[in-house]
């Protein structure tokens, strides 16, 4: 476990508090960078499609405030609809603080199934057994996605198709990032790490999973992953740290091996900037002891596990393994979410 340390300051340059009404979605926006670019770096989920000003899948209303530079945009808003404050939010700044009315996707039922045909952008080992996928969607057809979902990736070239969740931030749905693990046999992993080529076609279909943030946080959140169940648990991560989720975030990564800790730097990392985040590495070759150990590091961190938010990212065996220690520690009482795939 690694202590905790203080956060590192954010840019301390001019920037105006956006609000967007009815809703607890708050966050600032610098005068240089548009309202939709702000919010997804923040971690709000705003709905977005060509992020250019053609598709009008951003649009809002201006209630309070007055907005900076409006850029030139195809979507025809209207005369009536520009009179009664509308705008979209790819293309328009903020010149002060402002209050708008915008919808946010913040349930997996608001986002629509998509089908998008994007390229492979590149693959990065990050050892012998685990490597990084990069996929870049057409910069008019973005990924609207929570973090924590999944989605299913097809690799037309190769007759390959396979589930994975999303490993990025929902902040930049045009780079998406996915974990392979490498397994003798599987056509999949060997062909991401042995025959991929950058450019070659990957059709994004999705997204799905019910295992995202919840709107209203509760007192911290506990998130357990095995292996490459990491990936929608970092982008889970990565969204509560730009929300500046300010509740503790406590994560236990199990895995076979210490191979299987393929982005522990990364953990380091945010230990080293979040004073919020700290972090577990356990590894056993047995999923039902690996499971029943990280049980007993919750519990020994948690004795009462009610009213935290608690996200589980491990297959069938490990679950239940460590599911009694959790129910014994009052889960029940917690906000529980699996992502239930079973590849990993």
């Amino acid at each position: 476990m690694v202590a905790w340390v203080r956060t590192s300051a954010r840019n301390p340059g001019l920037s105006y508090r956006i609000r967007i009404a009815g809703t607890p979605w708050k966050f600032p926006a610098e005068p240089r960078e548009t309202l939709l670019e702000a919010g997804l770096q923040h971690g709000v989920p705003l709905p977005h499609g060509c992020t250019s000003g053609s598709c009008g899948a951003c649009r809002a209303r201006l209630i309070e405030g007055t907005l900076g530079e409006r850029l030139p945009h195809d979507f025809p808003l209207g005369d009536a609809r520009k009179a009664a404050g509308d705008f979209l939010l790819c293309r328009a700044t903020a010149g002060s603080d402002l209050v708008i009315a915008a919808d946010a996707l913040d349930s997996a039922a608001a986002i629509p199934e998509q089908r998008i045909e994007a390229r492979a952008a590149g693959m990065e080992r990050l050892n012998e057994d685990f490597a990084l996928l990069r996929v870049r969607t057409p910069r008019s057809r973005t990924l609207e996605f929570l973090a924590g979902q999944h989605v299913t990736l097809e690799l037309p070239d190769a007759g390959l198709r396979r589930s994975k969740s999303v490993a990025s931030c929902p902040c930049n749905g045009m780079l998406l990032q996915f974990h392979v693990r490498r397994r003798q046999g599987d056509p999949f992993s060997e062909h991401v790490f042995r025959r991929l080529r950058r450019g070659e076609p990957v059709i994004v279909q999705g997204p799905r999973g019910q295992c995202t943030l919840h709107r209203e946080p509760g007192a911290g959140a506990v998130l357990i992953a095995f292996e490459s169940g990491f990936a929608p648990v970092k982008s889970l991560i990565e969204q509560g740290l730009a929300l500046e989720y300010g509740r503790p975030m406590h994560l236990y990564w199990g895995a076979e091996t210490p191979r299987g800790h393929y982005l522990a730097n990364l953990c380091r990392s945010w230990a080293d900037a979040f004073e919020i985040f700290r972090y577990r590495l356990v590894h056993d070759p047995s999923p039902q002891a690996l499971g029943a150990a990280i049980g007993r590091l919750v519990v020994g961190d948690h004795p009462r596990l009610g009213g935290l938010d608690i996200y589980i990212a491990a297959p069938g065996p490990v679950r239940a393994a460590l599911e009694p220690a959790l129910q014994a520690a009052g889960a029940g009482e917690a906000r529980v979410s699996c992502d239930r795939l079973e590849y990993y």
